[in-house]
């Protein structure tokens, strides 16, 4: 839905009942949500006042989400008695009008797939005013489907913390000495004096000549001729969560056990294959995680497994934003596939030309998805 869908619907209803030939000229048909001035037309001699009353919702899907939504609206008839006309002939034949006019009318342009179109679920005479205004109640019902409803802060909400999803936001580089665990880069900590417990902000390394010393502590070496080691991860974090526990190797063989930490906020989405380059000295950075946006219309589809003739699939519908992990490609049959990610299906397989990334321009995000009726298509970028 958009926040202006039901609105739109009412104008919808509006606009078909004045322009039919069903509706006897002279009749007013308003919004009930319309200004003041146009709310004292309801007390002249015809009138018809549409408004939106209620809606009903049943999730048929939880993965992706899929509800039913069934929406209904109300259509007051009101006819003045004169002396040569009956209020209540008239009333009946505005009804009549509007029974033929908006039975089987399908809105368009509300943001919404339409299920099952207009139809009118009940008509009762609702009195005599004191003016002499026969008054009629219509309802009628219009079904509508949705999948994901929409949902759209930033695009980088969905990956978690913004500062997280694009390089020239990050904060620092990969140095000597660093390792990365999930997303984070973490560095040495400066080990306690004996019977004292470790502390995290104490971390960080730098080179002085052909070692890697404390940034807290110069004098104390923590790895002599550091270029012939490898620093790797365990994964493994101590019990409170703050430190990582890392290995020091050289030719594949353990040598020693340190702690690391991320002491100051430092992450990173994507490395390039040849960390240090030549000298080992100057970090490259490049994009590995994007945001896409899916480009087919109305719908495409999510593989789990594509190399699976009869594997799970999900469907997304135009527009819908999901994390593509750029370099991550599967080739099944000739066709292109990237990796991606989303919290409704977890991880899953799009086919390449079935999705569009982001291009940053400064700050602005480039995103055009379409909030047309399903048989129009989707609008062009501007």
């Amino acid at each position: 839905m958009q926040l202006d869908t039901i609105s739109n619907i009412e104008q919808f209803i509006v606009d078909s009942l004045l322009s039919s030939p069903h509706i006897p000229l002279g009749v007013n048909v308003i919004r009930l949500a319309a200004t003041t001035d146009e709310e004292g037309i309801t007390a002249m001699g015809r009138s018809i006042v549409v408004r939106y009353v209620s809606s009903k919702v049943n999730v048929t899907k939880r993965v992706p989400m899929t509800t039913e939504r069934t929406m209904d609206f109300q259509l007051i008839h009101s006819a003045q008695s004169y002396l040569s006309e009956s209020g209540h002939d008239a009333a009946l034949q505005m009804c009549a009008g509007a029974y033929m006019t908006l039975g089987g009318g399908v809105p368009v342009r509300t943001g919404l797939q339409i299920l099952e179109p207009f139809s009118m679920s009940s008509e009762t005479f609702d009195g005599l005013t004191d003016s002499s205004h026969y008054v009629y109640m219509q309802s009628w019902e219009l079904k509508i489907t949705e999948i994901n409803p929409e949902f759209n802060p930033d695009p980088c909400v969905f990956a978690g913390n913004c500062k997280e999803l694009w390089p020239n936001e990050l904060t620092g580089t990969l140095l000597p000495g660093d390792v990365i665990y999930t997303n984070k880069m973490f560095s040495p900590v400066l080990p306690p004096i004996p019977g004292e417990d470790y502390e995290e902000e104490l971390c960080g390394v730098e080179v002085k000549g052909e070692a890697l010393v404390y940034k807290h502590d110069p004098d104390q070496v923590f790895l002599q001729d550091w270029q012939r080691y490898e620093l790797v991860s365990t994964n493994t974090t101590t019990a409170d969560g703050k430190l990582l526990i890392c290995n020091i190797k050289e030719d594949g063989e353990q040598i020693d056990t340190y702690f690391a930490a991320n002491c100051d906020g430092r992450s990173v989405i994507g490395i390039s294959a040849d960390l240090y380059l030549n000298n080992k000295t100057n970090p490259s950075l490049k994009y590995k995680s994007q945001m896409g946006w899916a480009n087919v219309w109305p719908k495409t589809t999510i593989y789990h497994d594509p190399t699976e003739e009869d594997g799970a699939t999900t469907l997304i519908k135009y527009g819908w934003v999901v994390k593509v992990e750029v370099g991550t490609s599967l080739m099944v049959d000739g066709e292109t596939f990237h990796r991606v990610s989303e919290w409704t299906f977890g991880n899953g397989w799009i086919r390449a030309d079935d999705v569009t990334l982001y291009h940053r321009e400064g700050s602005a995000l480039e995103y055009c998805p379409s909030l047309e009726a399903e048989n129009e298509g989707p609008e062009e970028c501007v």
